[in-house]
């Protein structure tokens, strides 16, 4: 079979021009025919027969040839190939969705619900779409269709340009994604993670414990960086693709990222009552009478949580934080309801290592009493101990009622307002100004508009209330019961679980009320000195005596005592055995003192030098601490001359004092001409260093 190539074929085989080759073909050196072309001379193009050229260009041609034909048959394998792994796919992903999100899912089962209508309908594929945008837009389909077709809504608007729920064009777009990928499941670009120059800048200057606005981040990043990130570009960075956790952890620390972090909840079940309780202290949010001045001050509240009712037994109030109010409120609960198991409080220094209350057999409340001490791990988390801080945010919402309130969110101004006006009630109170009295309480009412204490006793009896609130309240923690009133379901009150527990046959640990006083006076280890023991009060405090004691000269034993009465104590070995009561000795001094008196007195002296280090922390701020301060009584400018000051000045007596009273009259009257005198110098055998006490100018 013959073989023609055209003109640009022969010139690619022989490495020549096309030029080249029509001279050639001119020259008679192929063998060429004419067949009719759009180009050419004439309307005719020259082919020139393949045996013709030399051997070389032939074996070239069927070099080619043969590389195209297997080009051909290698493309068909890989395009079946390629097929067939759609194919595959496609299967696949229609049977397996669970690489997609649940919103794509809903997608899908929407379109194949809308499928299966279209393909089960009587009609053309254009009559179907019709009726169901017609249906559609006059609620008449079935409610499944209604729902698929508004869930598949390829726009915000859920209408397309004619106002159509579904259009051909959407309908050819499902139909070209499952034939694609075997669902209906529009694919979603990948999002952009790649780390941009100003994401560790970013990073640095948003995630500090200041908790700067984005608005000031963002100024400095375009201060910094060029192109400059937009604020989009910044607040996305932030939401879609930096860790939540990370930023949380840069803007806060301690308690306050604790309470935004995963905690791990307790719960109560198998617990009997006095199995654990929780205690903490509390100072109230709201001033109320001194019980000895009647002036407006804060107390320290300490309460204690049953963790299986969730009871609360009597307050311990006091002043302060101090171990009498601790025990005091250990006491309430063991009284109430018996020996705890287990008793967690925060982790104050009054409790924690504190021999008065655990690490000693024979000092130990604790020991004693065979209750164990516990501790949070975590400090300073309101989650570790978080039954008692749920009732501090209760009962603050419950003292808003006071007009003496004064914690967060107080208006300012009220405030100063009604600590002036308790301050001036409080003086009229001391100089029986009944008038200026009731006064100053209808100004107080109206300024504070709140209930005001007008005794300690009053504000006592109002927490007492307030308990008896919380143990009649429904506790979310307890389980439902219904109501005998309403008849609806509701959660049981503490005092309810309580009686809930008594009914059913739960009895507390009890004390006799003999080993209970024992176990809450306080114990000292004292050494027996000269046949007494002195339990408190340092060296002037009272001395306790007993025969007995002659016995234990020079060695310790252990001493309780009464902090209310100090009449006698009881004196132990270390083993906690009786050797004697020892009754006070009446010669240690004029007035006997109790332990309470004593320790009101040591309060007193210490909060003296607290004072006394604040006045030299003022004069060291107002630079009074350097400056050469004359005392005014010491100083006296005299207009007199003497030679040297020295011991015995060169003016008598007389002279002094007529000095004296010409520029000091009113000090001339109240002393006499010898007063004046020794006033002014010393003859002292102690001063002997300093002959001349005051300053005086002697005009040399």
């Amino acid at each position: 079979m013959e073989m023609f190539l055209s003109i640009g074929e022969v010139g690619n085989l022989l490495g020549i021009s096309e030029r080249a080759v029509r001279k050639n073909c001119l020259l008679g050196k192929y063998t060429t025919r004419q067949v009719p072309a759009k180009g050419g001379k004439g309307g005719l193009r020259y082919e020139i027969e393949l045996s013709s050229l030399p051997d070389y260009a032939q074996i070239e041609w069927k070099k080619q040839r043969t590389n195209a034909v297997l080009a051909q048959i290698e493309a068909v394998q890989q395009a079946v190939a390629t097929v067939t792994e759609n194919t595959a796919l496609a299967v696949a992903a229609k049977d397996d969705l669970s690489r997609y999100t649940h919103s794509q899912r809903d997608v899908h089962l929407a379109i194949s619900t809308i499928m299966r209508w279209l393909d089960s309908y009587q009609g053309t594929r254009a009559a179907a779409l019709r009726e169901l945008n017609k249906s559609y837009h006059a609620a008449s389909l079935p409610s499944p269709l209604m729902s698929a077709l508004t869930r598949c809504k390829q726009k915000a608007s859920g209408k397309a340009k004619t106002g159509d729920i579904l259009t051909q064009s959407t309908l050819d777009k499902w139909l070209l994604r499952f034939k694609k990928q075997g669902n209906y499941i529009a694919l979603v670009r990948n999002k952009d993670l790649s780390v941009k120059p100003w994401h560790e800048a970013a990073i640095a200057l948003y995630c500090r414990p200041q908790k700067p606005c984005y608005t000031t981040v963002v100024a400095e990043l375009q201060r910094l960086f060029i192109p400059q990130p937009t604020y989009n570009q910044v607040v996305r960075f932030f939401n879609k693709k930096f860790s939540q956790s990370e930023i949380l952890k840069g803007r806060n620390t301690g308690q306050q990222l604790r309470a935004l972090q995963y905690f791990k909840k307790r719960t109560a079940d198998g617990m009997e009552p006095w199995d654990e309780v929780h205690a903490d202290g509390w100072n109230t949010h709201f001033t109320a009478p001194h019980p000895v001045t009647g002036e407006y001050v804060t107390y320290e509240l300490w309460d204690f949580h049953d963790v299986a009712t969730r009871f609360i037994p009597p307050f311990s109030i006091g002043l302060t934080e101090n171990t009498e109010v601790i025990a005091k409120g250990i006491e309430n609960a063991i009284r109430f309801g018996g020996v705890m198991a287990i008793l967690m409080t925060d982790s104050t220094k009054i409790v924690k290592n504190n021999v008065k209350f655990t690490g000693n057999p024979v000092l130990s409340i604790a020991d004693m009493a065979g209750i164990t001490i516990t501790h949070p791990v975590k400090v300073g988390s309101g989650q570790t101990n978080g039954i008692a801080e749920n009732f501090h945010s209760w009962i603050d919402k419950e003292c808003r009622v006071l007009g003496t309130y004064q914690a967060k969110g107080m208006d300012s101004l009220t405030l100063r307002r009604t600590q002036k006006l308790t301050t001036k009630l409080v003086k009229a109170k001391a100089t029986d100004d009944g008038q200026a009295v009731a006064d100053i309480s209808k100004e107080l009412a109206k300024t504070s508009k709140g209930l005001i204490f007008q005794t300690y006793q009053e504000a006592i009896d109002w927490l007492e209330g307030i308990r008896i609130k919380w143990n009649a309240k429904p506790h979310s923690k307890l389980k439902k019961v219904r109501d005998g009133v309403s008849g609806k379901m509701r959660h049981q009150s503490p005092l309810e679980a309580l009686d809930e527990w008594k009914a059913n046959g739960w009895k507390p640990v009890e004390m006799d009320e003999e080993s209970l006083v024992d176990l809450f006076r306080p114990r000292a280890k004292k050494f027996v000195r000269r046949g007494v023991v002195k339990p408190y009060g340092g060296a002037d405090g009272p001395r306790f005596r007993h025969k007995e004691l002659d016995h234990w000269e020079g060695k310790e034993v252990i001493v309780s005592y009464d902090i209310m009465d100090y009449r006698q104590v009881w004196v132990m070995d270390l083993q906690g055995a009786l050797i004697c009561e020892a009754p006070l000795d009446e010669a240690c001094r004029y007035r006997a003192q109790t332990a309470a008196d004593a320790a009101q007195e040591t309060r007193a002296l210490a909060q003296i030098r607290r004072l006394e280090k604040k006045i030299d922390t003022v004069e060291k701020r107002a630079g009074l601490d350097t400056a050469e301060v004359i005392d005014s009584t010491a100083t006296r400018v005299l207009d007199y001359t003497i030679d040297a000051p020295v011991a015995t000045p060169k003016i008598s007596m007389d002279e002094l004092y007529a000095k004296v009273a010409e520029q000091e009259p009113e000090e001339s009257q109240q002393l006499t001409a010898q007063e004046t005198w020794l006033k002014y110098f010393s003859t002292d055998e102690d001063e002997a260093e300093k002959p001349v006490r005051r300053e005086i100018d002697y005009g040399s």
